[in-house]
């Protein structure tokens, strides 16, 4: 299923612009009349058209976006919708992140953005890549949003063989068996970000995944709805 521009979306946009150039009593004088129905613009379609001239929180969007605003403003071409209750989810197979190769998840219940997940690609014979990715990314999200709230470099097995080594494959060999794992969080705005790595079905799996504060309470309420709608 691809998304189309609604006619209402684009009413709602160009009228945001003129209103923005000119005030309201260029159109009309007091008491006044504007009926702007044949667009099919109503004061929501209107809210929705001003997040899209805003500034972004991450990446090119800001939270509370339709699907349809996140596709246009983020350039996506294709992508693989999966749906659970009233959660969509929006993902985009191919793409790179930082020269990084991944995958891209839009989280949207009840049809707006609340987080984004991004998993990226390991090579199985180079486990010293999944170190370097990770390094790459947290010096680059620091030049972004700023030093960390939160930075840890866990052994999770401290009998491990490869804690005295020094070559980031040991490293990486050391967080695919789960004996190691980094995580390093920020909080900027109104999004918390997370970038992890760590073993999973003995494999590193690096993930950066982004959060909003105002609208990770609805996510919560709204997946609990789902979860006790199959009781």
């Amino acid at each position: 299923m691809t998304f189309h521009k609604s006619r209402q979306f684009y009413g709602a946009a160009i009228l945001f612009f003129v209103l923005f150039l000119f005030p309201g009593s260029s159109f009309a004088e007091k008491g006044d009349i504007l009926d702007y129905s044949s667009l099919g613009i109503t004061p929501a379609s209107i809210e929705g058209a001003s997040l899209f001239f805003l500034e972004p929180e991450v990446r090119r969007v800001r939270w509370g976006m339709s699907p349809e605003m996140v596709i246009e403003r983020e350039g996506i071409t294709t992508y693989a919708e999966a749906f659970e209750g009233n959660f969509l989810y929006l993902t985009v197979p191919g793409t790179f992140i930082a020269d990084i190769p991944g995958s891209l998840t839009y989280i949207f219940p009840e049809g707006a953005l609340s987080g984004i997940s991004c998993t990226f690609h390991s090579e199985t014979l180079r486990l010293d890549k999944d170190i370097t990715h990770f390094s790459r990314l947290e010096t680059l999200l620091e030049q972004k949003y700023g030093a960390p709230l939160e930075k840890q470099v866990v052994w999770d097995n401290p009998e491990s063989p490869y804690r005295e080594k020094e070559d980031l494959a040991s490293f990486g060999m050391a967080v695919a068996l789960e004996d190691l794992r980094y995580h390093t969080e920020w909080h900027a705005g109104h999004t918390v970000i997370h970038l992890r790595l760590q073993g999973e079905h003995f494999r590193p799996r690096l993930t950066l995944t982004y959060q909003s504060t105002r609208l990770g309470e609805q996510e919560w309420e709204t997946r609990r709805n789902f979860l006790l709608s199959q009781l």
